[in-house]
């Protein structure tokens, strides 16, 4: 079907922007949600393991930008967006894996890190492609972003 050709082109085109930018969690938020949506227990597997790659990721840039492993982080600073969605990700593949102890630990830690993008993720049950639509002022996201590399 052409719905399924084109959902594997946007599979393989989200691989190869992981592969082009291994370190961003948005990019492996991207493939768990994606895996998410196929609804098979191999896509849960796989989704799996993108989320905990993209959470491991992002909670560790989160420190080496001076985060200290407590306290909120910033929902509406775009590059943090990653570490959330994979946050979310990683709770409800947990879940669909019968891992119901770690989908709680995700779902907390998700919701310690902001209540907003907390509220924001829950909406969906099942992440989409455009699960989350943020306004971003291009010019403050790029004062952030010199801010977070000085």
């Amino acid at each position: 079907s052409t719905q399924s050709r084109s959902s594997a082109a946007s599979d393989v085109y989200k691989r190869q922007v992981v592969k082009e930018h291994p370190s961003s969690s948005l990019c492996w938020a991207l493939l768990a949600e994606g895996s998410l949506l196929s609804d098979t227990d191999a896509a849960d597997v796989a989704a799996y393991a993108y989320a905990r790659t993209g959470r491991d990721l992002g909670l560790e840039q989160l420190r080496d930008a001076g985060w200290d492993g407590e306290g909120p982080v910033d929902w509406g600073y775009l590059p943090n967006q990653g570490v959330f969605r994979c946050l979310h990700a990683l709770a409800m593949a947990a879940e669909r894996l019968g891992f119901g102890d770690e989908s709680d630990d995700a779902d907390t830690l998700l919701r310690e890190l902001s209540n907003e993008a907390w509220q924001a993720l829950r909406g969906d049950d099942v992440p989409s492609d455009n699960a989350v639509d943020v306004d971003v002022d291009e010019e403050l996201a790029d004062e952030q972003e010199s801010d977070h590399q000085e």
